[in-house]
């Protein structure tokens, strides 16, 4: 039995912009301009990843069968980008090697006493920067404000100009409250942007995550739509993902099999190498119904990876011959954003809110109403 935390920043409430109501038990939000579009500095150096709150949490069984998401699957395919890169140097390479000295790196193939197995490991190793490579660019870090602070978490693109990540990262659970000024970087490495740094344009995040409404296994912990996207802005008429490409997505179970699932994480933990290299874990994944039907996997990362992409069939397919890709084989698909894990260091797994019908679905069809809308063809 373990107690859970769910990342959380405090943050003044602000007013929110109208919202577009999207189906009748829950609706997008989108937040308002005025803060989405701000042109407060942010403080790359100092930037601190969201922090867990733990007091009076309850624990969640590890041991329970998993649950299954009955719903009807769908997947939205990614797409490649050209590489090109556009380099932006964000802080000093100094500043980098101090936040990275704070930590050492270890190569884990193991399981804390949550029993889940995982490997956790960076992905530029060897001394070579893999995190420019596809697949590994269509993930990056997300930097925006707090009151007079910088935030950070990770996100991912699912759209050549649709970012998704973890509501937290957005807002505040139950506060009617939105940050600010958010700035994605894709491939972050070491206080360099090498594919540029994209400001958002919109932000959208389901009402009853915002109001408090959602009902989750742990009020504002674990929850069934702790997700968000972001729309960002085109530089010279291209999108991000037009020079790094992007993920897809699916929803409602796709690439489980009674309950169960292989997930790649990506992200940038703030206790490894200071979240100045990307991350990756391998771990199996199941339903937890308890759990607000939300995916447990192990992992040894921690806050900073909020919001990083969880993704099925990682990879790049191998030219086939004898076989196929099977049953839901379309690579790199994201299911989940990390959420929440144990606030014990003992347990080593982490939890992800599932991509349904009722919140991906419906959050991009508010970020992209049409399939021509702007970053989202």
């Amino acid at each position: 039995m373990a107690k859970i935390f769910l990342p959380v920043m405090s943050l003044a409430v602000l007013a929110l912009a109208s919202s577009t109501v999207l189906a009748q038990t829950d609706f997008v939000v989108e937040l308002p301009q005025a803060q989405v579009r701000s042109l407060e500095t942010l403080d790359y150096a100092h930037a601190r990843s969201v922090q867990p709150t733990v007091s009076g949490l309850s624990s969640i069984d590890l041991s329970v069968n998993p649950s299954r998401l009955n719903a009807k699957a769908g997947v939205v395919e990614g797409g490649a980008g050209n590489g090109q890169t556009l380099p932006v140097q964000l802080i000093t390479t100094e500043a980098s090697q101090k936040l990275m000295n704070k930590t050492t790196a270890v190569t884990s193939r193991a399981f804390g006493k949550a029993g889940l197995p995982f490997t956790t490991s960076r992905v530029d190793m060897g001394g070579l920067q893999l995190s420019k490579v596809d697949y590994f660019r269509r993930a990056g870090r997300l930097f925006f404000k707090v009151g007079t602070d910088t935030g950070m978490c990770s996100a991912a693109l699912i759209k050549p100009g649709v970012v998704v990540t973890a509501a937290h990262c957005v807002a505040e659970f139950g506060t009617n409250a939105g940050y600010s000024n958010f700035q994605y970087v894709p491939a972050y490495f070491q206080g360099q942007a090498p594919y540029g740094v994209w400001s958002a344009t919109n932000v959208y995040v389901m009402n009853s995550y915002l109001n408090g409404t959602a009902k989750c296994a742990q009020p504002g912990v674990v929850c069934p739509n702790d997700i968000a996207v972001i729309k960002v802005a085109p530089q010279s008429g291209k999108y991000a993902g037009n020079y790094t490409g992007w993920f897809g997505y699916a929803w409602n179970g796709y690439g489980f099999v009674d309950g169960k699932t292989q997930v790649t994480q990506l992200g940038y933990p703030s206790s490894h190498d200071g979240g100045e290299l990307m991350q990756r874990t391998d771990s199996g994944g199941e339903i937890m119904g308890e759990a607000s039907n939300n995916t447990i996997i192990g992992s040894r990362q921690t806050a900073g990876s909020s919001g990083g992409p969880w993704i099925v069939n990682f990879g790049e397919v191998a030219k086939l011959q004898g076989t196929n890709v099977g049953s839901a084989g379309k690579p790199n698909i994201v299911i989940g954003t990390t959420s929440w894990g144990p606030n014990d260091n003992s347990e080593k797994y982490m939890g992800a809110s599932p991509f349904t019908s009722e919140n991906i679905v419906i959050l991009m069809k508010g970020a992209c109403p049409t399939v021509s809308a702007a970053g989202c063809s």
